[in-house]
């Protein structure tokens, strides 16, 4: 059931944001033009405070599901699904790897 609880809670992190589907979009093209450089945005109001939770979803998330008691292979997938390269093998081996990425790109 841990690998489960990483496919289902891996994107929680969206939740902070409040964006409805269209402005993710936004988000996520604004995130890549940006290179993702918009984290003093954090400090503003409205939109901008938005899209800079949103695209700090992982580390959001991985917060959120630490702090409610969540397991440290389902924190850690929440926080790196985006960046393989910070993953850990040691919590998340290489098969649960693969599967979790097709399963999130399905």
């Amino acid at each position: 059931t841990r690998w489960l609880a990483c496919a289902l809670l891996h994107d929680i992190g969206k939740l902070a944001s409040g964006l409805g589907i269209p402005a993710r979009v936004l988000a996520t093209l604004f995130g890549r033009a940006t290179d993702g450089a918009v984290a003093d945005w954090e400090e503003q109001r409205g939109l901008r405070r938005r899209i800079a939770l949103y695209l700090r979803h992982p580390e959001l998330g991985a917060d959120m599901i630490q702090l409610a008691g969540g397991r440290a292979e389902v924190a850690h997938w929440a926080a790196a699904h985006h960046d393989q390269a910070r993953l850990d093998p040691l919590l998340l081996p290489a098969p649960v790897v693969k599967a979790l990425v097709a399963a999130d790109n399905d």
